[in-house]
């Protein structure tokens, strides 16, 4: 897999191993392999354009999902990002003010401005 998605061939012959050693889902769960392998392979159905069939949810999740949509995998201490776009005005002004009398100027001139929208990514909640 360092090579790449992992391909049809390699996962047939990885299931045949798991299945000929006769090997739990407990045995293959003790190291990150087999959930990588899996992965891989949904990777690797995604990128065909095939939607995966292999995961089952045990449970409730906090979704309402469509009725052509499906989990193709759910993730454990998975943060929740937001983009939150924040607006802020620049510009400057230009004018001359003019003394009418001591102590009272009158402002001839003008403000241009534009808007600034800066977009960041902000932390809403962690899924755990």
């Amino acid at each position: 897999m360092t090579h790449g998605v992992l391909s049809e061939e390699v996962e047939k012959r990885l299931v045949e191993l798991k299945e000929g050693l006769s090997l739990s889902s407990a045995d293959l769960t003790r190291t990150d392999g087999w959930e990588r392998m899996v992965k891989s392979a949904v990777l690797r159905d995604l990128m065909t354009g095939v939607i995966p069939h292999r995961m089952t949810v045990d449970g409730n999740l906090r979704f309402n999902f469509e009725r052509s949509e499906r989990v193709v995998w759910v993730f454990e201490e998975v943060d929740y990002l937001k983009d939150k776009t924040r607006r802020q005005y620049g510009g400057g002004s230009t004018g001359v003010s003019v003394r009418v009398m001591k102590g009272v100027y009158y402002h001839i001139g003008g403000f241009k401005g534009h808007a600034i929208d800066r977009t960041e990514r902000v932390h809403v909640d962690t899924r755990s």
